[in-house]
């Protein structure tokens, strides 16, 4: 969910030069609250997120810019129950164009995260797949987004 916050500030403040290491590659803490909407119990969730963002100049003038996180926390509700939450996420996107423009490119977003309760408690899990792209003008062309959001391996209703 944070991956695509990240690959748009990057996307904006670089430009790929040529085939390199990461430019960014970072553990950091984290503490955020959460509410199991399986269950609507909330807990506070304190973990590590790990973020590698890469980019390379490619053949024909495509530059690809890569993001990578990962994130593992671990919380406990007043109740008592334990939660793991773990997320992964990846963006993919591939620029066309020259500065000022970016265009056209195509972005690709996989994120999936999930909420594990200790014990009989049902968990909750969203994977979400965007897929879109722009026309050297700036306009969508293409928009392609499935999710799947689960209780206990049920699908909720969208």
């Amino acid at each position: 969910m944070l991956a695509a916050t990240f690959t748009l500030l990057a996307v904006a403040l670089s430009r790929p030069a040529a085939a390199a290491a990461p430019i960014l590659n970072q553990r950091f803490s984290v503490t955020f609250a959460l509410t199991n909407p399986c269950t609507g119990e909330f807990f506070v969730a304190t973990g590590t997120f790990h973020i590698v963002f890469s980019s390379a100049a490619g053949p024909s003038g495509i530059d690809h810019l890569n993001l990578a996180l990962n994130g593992l926390a671990h919380g406990v509700a007043v109740a008592g129950t334990r939660y793991v939450f773990i997320e992964d996420a990846h963006e993919h996107v591939n620029v066309h164009g020259s500065p000022p423009s970016f265009f056209p490119a195509t972005i690709k977003s996989v994120t999936s995260f999930r909420i594990i309760g200790q014990g009989t408690v049902q968990d909750f899990s969203v994977h979400l797949l965007v897929h879109f792209t722009v026309n050297a003008n700036g306009e969508p062309t293409a928009t392609v987004v499935s999710q799947r959001i689960e209780c206990g391996g049920v699908p909720l209703a969208g």
